[in-house]
């Protein structure tokens, strides 16, 4: 039987059912000051996380 997994709190299962969209609360239009932005990329390095996409949806 295979064990279940809880995504974790803000993830989005992918429909490769391996990778997760995290939907951070960046804020009206997501307008983000330099800081929000580095601390955006700190966290993708620090995960090692290839790719990061930013859209106003």
């Amino acid at each position: 039987m295979a064990e279940l997994q809880v995504p974790p709190r803000g993830a989005i299962l992918q429909r490769d059912k391996e990778t997760y969209a995290i939907v951070p609360r960046l804020g009206t239009a997501a307008l983000m000051d330099p800081g929000t932005l580095r601390q955006l990329a700190d966290v993708a390095e620090k995960f090692n996380i290839p790719i990061i996409k930013i859209t106003g949806a």
